[in-house]
């Protein structure tokens, strides 16, 4: 029963991960929709950060199915909160940051990249809205984390490849 669910996923561990960081991300989103309606915002920013939630929730669905494919959708869209909402929530930033480790895992050079992009984005959100989540140095303390998520993901890569290895060689035996 449990093989049968697993063999449905494409990287199973991926969308393991996936699934315990984006799962707490939109209770969280959530619970900030719920703030921000105490505080009586307009219309316009309640109905914009509704339409975040559900277009982030649509895709950490879609990540936790997909987890390399839907990585850099989810790295736009956590990119697209942390400028938006004021203050943007703490599980979004993970949420981008193991969408950093995934991109790194499948292609290491765009991950990379994507990770120095990134972690402009939130230097220039840091700028421009001091008295953001990035503000006041906390965009340079994220750099690494960001550092940290291609970090990760390069060790599943390797990871990866020594257990191919690893395989190919008992093949390799046993065929001897």
């Amino acid at each position: 029963m449990i093989k049968k669910i697993v063999k449905q996923f494409a990287h199973p561990y991926l969308s393991l991960i996936a699934c315990i960081i984006g799962t707490p991300a939109i209770v969280e989103f959530i619970n900030y929709l719920i703030l921000l309606q105490a505080m009586e915002p307009s219309t316009k920013e309640l109905v914009l950060t509704t339409a975040l939630l559900i277009t982030t929730t649509i895709i950490i669905v879609y990540y936790i199915k997909y987890p390399i494919s839907a990585s850099y959708a989810v790295l736009w869209i956590t990119a697209l909160g942390e400028t938006i909402l004021d203050p943007a929530p703490l599980s979004l930033l993970v949420l981008g940051i193991s969408a950093i480790a995934v991109s790194t895992y499948n292609k290491p050079l765009i991950g990379y990249a994507i990770a120095v992009l990134y972690a402009l984005i939130m230097i220039l959100d840091g700028i421009i809205r001091p008295t953001g989540i990035m503000g006041a140095g906390s965009a340079y303390t994220f750099i690494a984390f960001i550092v940290i998520g291609a970090g990760i993901g390069q060790g599943f890569r390797i990871n990866a490849q020594h257990i191919k290895e690893h395989q190919k060689n008992i093949t390799l035996q046993h065929n001897m």
